[in-house]
């Protein structure tokens, strides 16, 4: 049986999700104008900021049952691969 997402669990998740997201952002933009120091702080905070979608999965109660996905890997190893690593070597490049 599947249980119903209520509307009040929305609303908690849109405003938990994108408001302490859009705050940490704003903050590192001003360490991102910084120099050297202040691009890895930046760096850390954008990348701490990729979680607070899930806190507010957490926080909202939304059933985390029945989502996501099964891979099919069979015969795609090698396009998962390069999906994978590709990206990061062109950031590196």
């Amino acid at each position: 049986m599947e249980r119903k997402i209520e509307k009040r669990q929305i609303i908690i998740y849109l405003i938990v999700a994108f408001v302490p997201a859009w705050i940490v952002q704003v903050i590192a933009s001003h360490f991102a104008l910084q120099g050297i120091s202040g691009r890895t702080t930046f760096q850390l905070m954008i990348a701490g900021s990729m979680y607070i979608p899930f806190l507010a999965v957490l926080t909202a109660r939304i059933p985390l049952a029945g989502m996501g996905w099964m891979p099919h890997l069979k015969g795609k190893v090698r396009w998962i691969f390069f999906s994978l690593w590709v990206p990061a070597l062109l950031a590196l490049a």
